[in-house]
């Protein structure tokens, strides 16, 4: 059985790549076929975003931003290219929607998941690729671990969202909150499972990871997304706290005036081993948080401005939201340590239900 699966791939972001090989993984494991539908948005193709980044500014400074942000965009090329060649099985390149549905891929299911697929305001608009519909009306659509990643879903998107989603057999979100916008819009029997990331097991993740620590000394690991001189701050005051030093996962070349020892666009097994063998772990990422919780590490989240019902809703889940850092002269959560033994009985709980979900897709095709 063929599984054709659209999803963030090609994004420049750890958590979206690892998602991708670890649903791959799953559905590869269950037999199946597993295709990577190999579509990239045109704004993140190689170099685009420093082009859209640099719009409407002066010359000399869309000079400066190509400058700066070049060698970033080169690493995250290479990194990306090796890791496909590795890890992920792509199918042939599309480079828009109407290549999708001129020659869409041949598959027995049609997959959209996991990570924001459809979440509009971070892919520009509601795109009808991540939302299958380049598929034919007789094919079987379902979605895996998908995330709105909004807070609501717009006014004027709503319809849009009901009248593709309705073509979808099956569907699963990977937070409550996202379960809760679609049954508002009318979207029903909508199963919540876990991300990717938590469905594989940390034994999982262990074997992609050399068992030498890349960092000697103790450490507190800073992943961080958004700036934020509160965070950056707030860790200096916490490392000394916990007598640790700083790591800091540096996404960014231009990340060196950031604190901490940098550790600049790491490799996979890298960016894995750190999280590994952290001490403490201070992060403002989805992803970030999901290795914390899958290696048992203690940590703090600080939630970003956008986006964050992601975040709050598995913190709920494994009742760790005493980790959100509200006050930034308080430093107290890394005196109250995480009880493992009931966060891992939930994730385990989530993880078998996860797991049943891709069996029901598969039954789905044989009935």
């Amino acid at each position: 059985m063929k599984i054709a699966v659209i999803t963030l791939h090609s994004v420049k972001n750890y958590g979206s790549i690892l998602q991708t090989i670890a649903t791959q993984d799953l559905f590869q494991r269950k037999g199946c076929d597993v295709e990577i539908i190999n579509y990239t948005r045109e704004d993140i193709r190689f170099l685009n975003n420093i082009r859209l980044g640099a719009k409407n500014r002066s010359v000399l400074k869309r000079s400066l931003y190509f400058i700066v942000l070049f060698p970033t965009q080169l690493r995250y090329y290479f990194l990306w290219k090796n890791i496909y060649s590795k890890h992920i099985k792509l199918g042939k390149r599309y480079d828009s929607y109407s290549d999708l549905c001129n020659n869409p891929p041949l598959a027995d299911i049609y997959c959209s998941g996991s990570d924001q697929v459809w979440n509009s305001k971070w892919n520009g608009g509601v795109l009808k690729e991540y939302f299958l519909g380049f598929a034919s009306d007789s094919d079987i659509l379902v979605s895996f671990s998908s995330s709105v990643g909004m807070n609501k879903i717009p006014e004027n998107e709503q319809t849009l969202f009901y009248e593709m989603l309705s073509k979808f057999s099956l569907i699963s979100v990977r937070e409550k909150h996202s379960a809760m916008l679609l049954n508002q819009i009318g979207i029903k029997n909508v199963t919540c499972i876990l991300d990717p990331t938590l469905i594989e097991p940390a034994d999982y993740w262990i074997n992609f990871i050399s068992n030498k620590r890349i960092f000697r000394k103790k450490y507190l690991l800073i992943y961080q997304l958004n700036a934020n001189e509160n965070f950056d701050n707030y860790a200096k005051t916490l490392s000394k706290n916990l007598n640790l030093e700083i790591v800091r996962i540096a996404i960014r070349f231009d990340n060196i005036v950031r604190n901490g020892h940098k550790k600049y666009i790491p490799n996979l097994q890298k960016f894995l081993n750190l999280f590994l063998f952290a001490d403490f772990v201070l992060t403002d990422s989805f992803h970030g948080l999901s290795f914390s919780l899958n290696f048992n590490k203690q940590f703090a989240i600080i939630l970003p401005s956008k986006f964050n019902q992601r975040l709050m809703n598995i913190l709920e889940l494994t009742s760790t939201n005493d980790r959100i850092v509200k006050d930034y002269n308080n430093y107290d959560i890394a005196n109250n340590m995480i009880d493992y033994n009931y966060v891992n009985e939930v994730i385990e709980k989530e993880r078998k239900k996860s797991l049943n979900y891709i069996d029901n897709i598969l039954k789905f095709k044989e009935s």
